[in-house]
């Protein structure tokens, strides 16, 4: 039987207990918004074409002296550094990539983990702990708060709620819809 959005069955089995995550639906959407308007950002402030500018960004952060993280600093100085056009062209797509799923509901658990994977990196570029004149202690660092919704979209499979993964949904396996 084809599923439909028109008998579409709110509450999902989760083991024994039927759980609602249609409210998680406004949640989804904001989130896979504001990864697109991110990347809306990034695109026409011309990170792709000068992607520079983006790495100036966390520049005085990671090669501060007071950087607390030794393994990240080696991260950006072996991989990010000597490439800036790749790692521009990777934030964007990501982020891209990562709201259109979750907007649409299409493996979303997998963009979860792609959108997981890159509010580390923000994270640990923007190092909330060294204060800056762009970030203070009293800054709020929204790659944690977007860290734990993204958590909670992954844990729950909140595509499943009026999205693409409802269809997907024994066709796919479980950690990607």
């Amino acid at each position: 039987m084809a599923r439909s959005f028109a008998s579409a069955n709110l509450y999902e089995p989760h083991g024994e207990v039927p759980t609602k995550i249609w409210f998680l639906l406004p949640l989804r959407l904001y989130v896979g918004g504001y990864f697109l308007a991110a990347a809306w950002e990034k695109i026409g402030d011309g990170f792709l074409s000068e992607p520079d500018k983006l790495i100036a960004l966390f520049r005085p952060i990671i090669e501060g002296p007071d950087y607390p993280f030794g393994f990240y600093h080696a991260f950006y100085k072996l991989l990010i550094a000597p490439h800036p056009g790749l790692f521009a062209f990777l934030v964007v797509f990501g982020e891209l990539m990562t709201g259109l799923a979750i907007l649409t509901g299409t493996m979303t658990r997998l963009a979860c983990w792609g959108g997981l994977f890159m509010m580390l990196n923000f994270f640990l570029a923007f190092n909330p702990l060294i204060p800056t004149p762009n970030n203070t202690l009293a800054t709020p660092n929204y790659s944690v708060t977007f860290a734990v919704i993204l958590l909670v979209l992954l844990v729950t499979g909140a595509g499943r709620a009026y999205g693409v993964d409802h269809y997907l949904r024994g066709k796919a396996p479980s950690w990607v819809a």
